[in-house]
């Protein structure tokens, strides 16, 4: 989801907001070209073959053009996808609590002017 959409949908606001409120590499996140993207579920018969790392380089390949970050939420209940994502190239930024779902969210990021996980 391209920036914009987070004052289009209101349940992504207090996302968008925290988002826009945090800083990567000593510049606002706010004044990156980004867009958000939701969570990602590989079947458990297709675990651990890099699927989900293969969708993400296909991510970059179609969406680096106009975007330098990637950014995702990711639930401190979800440490395998979370694993995933870093091997894949994010890095946690930020956690926040949410009292509507009652978890620690991580926030990550994955700057795509560095270079191709394999």
């Amino acid at each position: 989801m391209p920036s914009e959409f987070g004052t289009a949908v209101p349940e992504l606001h207090s996302l968008f907001s925290i988002i826009n409120s945090l800083e990567y590499k000593e510049k606002p996140l706010k004044d990156y070209a980004y867009y958000v993207m939701g969570q990602s579920c590989v079947a458990i018969g297709f675990r651990g073959q890099k699927i989900l790392t293969r969708m993400l380089n296909k991510h970059r390949e179609i969406y680096s053009d106009r975007f330098r970050l990637i950014i995702t939420s990711i639930s401190d209940k979800n440490p395998r996808s979370l694993h995933a994502h870093i091997s894949g190239g994010f890095a946690s930024i930020n956690s926040f609590y949410d009292e509507m779902t009652n978890e620690i969210w991580h926030i990550l990021v994955w700057d795509w002017r560095k270079d191709i996980s394999s």
